[in-house]
This record gives C-alpha cells, structure tokens and sequence, in this order.
C-alpha cells in the first residue's frame, strides 16, 4: 500500500475517534488521550506522525485550540499536509478561524502563497457548500466505493435539507471532486443521479477539466462518454489556466493542489 493510501485510510478511519480524544483534551485528560493515540497507532501501523497531524488539521477546522495546543506539544510538523495537500494554516484560514491562524503563526507555522479556495466573486451561499462539503466528501466517496449508495444518497439529502442547498450544486461539487481524484465510480454515481458532466463550478471549471488538469486519463476518457464536451476547456478559469484539452499541457508539481478541491 502506498504512502497515500495509507494517509487516506488513516484519515477515513478517524472520523470514529477523534471526538473522543477531543474530549479527553479538553477536560484535562492528556493522558488518556496519548494513551488512546497510541492504542491506534499501535493497533492500525499508523504512521504517529501523519495521526497527530490529521488531528491537528481536525482542531484547526474546529477551531480547538486546546487540542492544538497538545498536538504541538506532542511535537507535530506545524506544517503537516494531509491528504489533500492542504497545511493546518490553509485549513485555519479556509474556515475562518482567526484565532486558531494567529496561533499557528506563532507557533512558527510557515506561511502559503495562497489559500485552497479562492473566494473572490464567489456567492456566500456556494462558499459555505464548498467550504462545508470538505467535512463530508471523504464519508460520502466511502459509501459509494463500498457499494452503499443508498447510504450516499442519504447523507446528499440531509445535507440539502440541513443546509438548504441545491442538490445541482452539491452533486456538481462531488464531481468536481471525483473527477480530480480520479473516482470513477462516485463520477458514474452522479451521473446516475441526473448530473450534468459540463456541470460549471462558481469558477466556470468543469468536471473534465479538473480531470485533464490532474492528469486523470481515465476519468477524462468516461467523462467524455458520459457527454463531456472538448469545447469547454477552452474557457479561461482562474486556477487551471486554460487547460489544453490535447493533455499535453505542461503539468504542475502537484496538480491536485492546483484543483482547490483537495
């Protein structure tokens, strides 16, 4: 299993645990909740590094500066990636948690050339459903790799009832996702459910573009048989610079990170 993978799995499986070591934090219990991190590290041949920088990306989102500050003292990288290349600064900044991005300067966070989204001209009711669908990707991707769609389309629908959000939106969000990830089987899922594959995110970007962009061959190939179209990649967008629909565009370091979806 690859170094990613194994993030990934890691990542998946501590939605189960870290409320709990959370709580033991912030009651005052350092000492069950080390004790629980290395129960899990002990048990899952975790990487204990990529665990307390997961929990820490976790504590920045919620703004929990008590559980970062455990995280820092337990030595974490203040400038950890996790899956989805994103730093504890990024996130901070992504969510709006003010405090927790003071903070993690002067702990000695380093500092970025750009956030993950770029909210200019964006409508807050979409900023919210981008910012807030993060939380949610990763368990939804779940249900369908695992064959529960039923379970998928659940949760997409208690989402748009929690949030009043539009389903278009939401599912043309999870193709985004899907297509630069390079998931097949969630992209064929939002067809299923009626989604448009020249669906336009808030920046004009396509599924098929993201999926050129991170060099996603496959998924650019089933895009295109589910009705992609050529023509709309030719549309300036403010991150993929007019991608080449060809593929043979010169490629960044880490396409994915230039997505803004992972």
């Amino acid at each position: 299993m690859s170094k990613d993978q194994q993030k990934r799995d890691m990542e998946s499986s501590m939605r189960h645990y870290w409320e709990e070591i959370f709580v033991y934090v912030k009651q005052g219990d350092r000492e069950s909740a080390e004790r629980r991190m290395e129960e899990l590290v002990e048990k899952n041949k975790w990487d204990p590094k990529d665990l307390y920088g997961y929990l820490l990306c976790v504590a920045v989102q919620y703004g929990e500066i008590e559980v970062a500050e455990f995280c820092k003292d337990k030595g974490v990288d203040l400038d950890h990636k996790d899956f989805h290349i994103r730093t504890p600064l990024q996130i901070a900044l992504q969510f709006d948690q003010t405090q927790m991005v003071k903070s993690l300067r002067e702990w000695g966070a380093q500092a970025i050339q750009r956030p993950v989204f770029d909210y200019l001209g964006a409508s807050s009711q979409y900023s919210r459903l981008e910012n807030k669908m993060t939380l949610y990707w990763n368990e939804i991707i779940e249900h369908i790799k695992q064959g529960d769609r039923e379970s998928a389309e659940r949760r997409i629908e208690g989402l748009v009832e929690k949030n009043k959000w539009d389903p278009k939106d939401l599912y043309g969000c999870l193709l985004c996702v899907a297509a630069c990830r390079g998931e097949v089987e969630v992209a064929e899922f939002c067809k299923d459910k009626g989604m448009d594959p020249n669906y336009e995110d808030r920046h004009k970007r396509t599924p098929l573009q993201f999926a050129l962009r991170s060099n996603q061959t496959q998924m650019a190939e089933v895009l295109r048989k589910m009705g992609a179209r050529d023509d709309t990649c030719s549309k300036p967008s403010p991150d993929l610079e007019s991608p080449s629909c060809s593929g043979q565009e010169k490629q960044s370091r880490n396409p994915k990170r230039r997505c803004g979806l992972m």
